[in-house]
């Protein structure tokens, strides 16, 4: 469990970061710079005479020459990575300088959900449906939430997809009903906490079914159709497990790192060899979710690392770029997007960030 220093240090280090961010937006800097390089400050009321006084408040010295470097600094630092930003989204969307949002017409759309009955899965149903898409749902239980429920464009279908037999069934039965698909969001997942060793042959192969196979078996039933008419939009979600592994939870981390690269292949043979360019794809990398998955752990989990994410604050990373018509790597919080760098470093960085983690890891794995 998180002391009450521990927990001080990560609210100063989170406003830290926020403060950062705000600042360095190249909006905001360019006009502090503006103000302070160029606002002549004559008289008292001058908005550079008011800045140059909150300066002199500060507990600790920052001159108007350093404010000016700094500001500099963020500004070069911001307008850096909100072009990187920029191309990340082109690059993520075929190169395509602005998204085709004209060729999606949403009552006329059919999303295939995974896993779509609870949870993150629910959530996206719901915002789907909401904007006229018809959502069939491929779970093993059906909804129980009332949107979902008596809804004319929600289909329940019962699925077990780790069978590819009952996929390709489910791929016909939607097409029977309403045409083929051009959303395809692979949400269906598994996991538990347990060691290497507590590992068992039955244990693995259903996690490796749920969480990786069926990623293949779906996009094998629904790309073709796709590819034919070059439109389509396929999400994988996967998860900040993607980038960093952690003690107790190797073979749910392995899957998630698994589908990741799936979701990488997955874009370039549709890019490159189906060539379809507007069908786009999209990885989805949430941190902890406050869902059934983790219903045992959570309280523990949030005692030790913070507030966990809702599944509508996931649900809504998922359709935003959906409905914007743009491909998207997706780290949430944004404040973790540091972690998808982390197999970049030098092993003794990558070596020490990891102990540090699976310290508390297996603290919280041990007090189960």
């Amino acid at each position: 469990m998180a002391t009450p220093i521990i927990k001080i240090q990560r609210l100063l280090i989170k406003s830290m970061f926020e403060g950062i961010s705000f600042v360095s937006n190249p909006l905001v800097a360019g006009a502090l710079l503006f103000v302070l390089t160029r606002q002549p400050g004559q008289s008292g009321n001058t908005i550079k005479t008011r800045l140059i006084e909150q300066l002199d408040r500060l507990p600790f010295e920052l001159n108007l020459e350093r404010t000016i470097i700094v500001l500099k600094v963020l500004f070069g630092f911001g307008f850096i990575t909100r072009t990187n930003a920029y191309l990340n989204t082109i690059a993520q969307s075929s190169w395509a300088l602005t998204a085709p949002v004209s060729d999606w017409v949403w009552h006329q759309e059919i999303a295939v959900v995974t896993g779509g009955s609870a949870g993150i899965g629910e959530q996206t149903s719901i915002r789907l449906a909401k904007k006229g898409v018809k959502v069939a749902i491929l779970d093993i239980s059906p909804p129980t939430n009332a949107a979902l429920q008596n809804n004319p464009r929600v289909h329940f279908i019962h699925t077990d997809v780790t069978d590819i037999k009952a996929i390709d069934s489910a791929a016909d039965e939607i097409r029977s009903k309403w045409g083929s698909p051009s959303i395809l969001i692979n949400n269906a997942g598994i996991g538990a906490a347990r060691l290497i060793t507590e590992s068992t042959p039955e244990t693995l192969v259903k996690i490796f079914g749920v969480n990786v196979f069926h990623h293949f078996y779906t996009v094998r039933a629904f790309l073709p159709d796709m590819v034919k008419r070059n439109h389509g939009h396929i999400v994988t979600i996967a998860s900040t497990a993607s980038f960093v592994a952690l003690p107790g939870i190797a073979d749910y981390a392995a899957t998630k790192a698994g589908i990741l690269s799936f979701h990488e292949a997955l874009k370039q043979e549709i890019v490159h060899v189906h060539k379809a360019p507007k069908v786009l794809t999209t990885v989805i990398h949430p941190n902890w979710t406050r869902t059934a998955l983790i219903a045992k752990e959570a309280d523990q989990i949030e005692k030790a690392q913070g507030p966990l994410l809702t599944p509508g604050v996931v649900a809504d990373n998922i359709v935003e770029p959906i409905f914007s018509a743009r491909g998207r790597q997706v780290i949430i919080p944004e404040s973790l997007k540091l972690l998808s760098l982390v197999k970049a470093w030098p092993n003794w960085l990558q070596d020490g960030f990891r102990g540090l983690l699976a310290k508390q890891a297996s603290q919280e794995f041990m007090a189960r």
